[in-house]
């Protein structure tokens, strides 16, 4: 399973999203309404699934899904 994959079921899984929604790369947090505690479940899942430590500054800049999975192929 690709990267981008595995972000989408988490996010998925984490915020309650249902499975017919179709996440791209511009996806932002605002078009899932994920707030800011949304956001530090979702990226303590993704730190745990992909074993990687995700700094507070990089998830600031961000803004949409494409940021996070470049962030995590640029970790691997």
């Amino acid at each position: 399973m690709q990267t981008f994959e595995r972000v989408s079921r988490i996010i998925s899984d984490q915020l309650g999203i249902d499975s017919a929604f179709e996440f791209s790369a511009r996806t932002t947090w605002e078009e899932i309404d994920a707030d800011s505690l949304d956001l530090v479940e979702v990226i303590m899942a993704i730190e745990e699934e992909f074993d990687i430590s995700v700094p507070d500054e990089a998830v600031a800049a961000m803004q949409t899904m494409g940021d996070l999975v470049a962030y995590i192929d640029a970790e691997k």
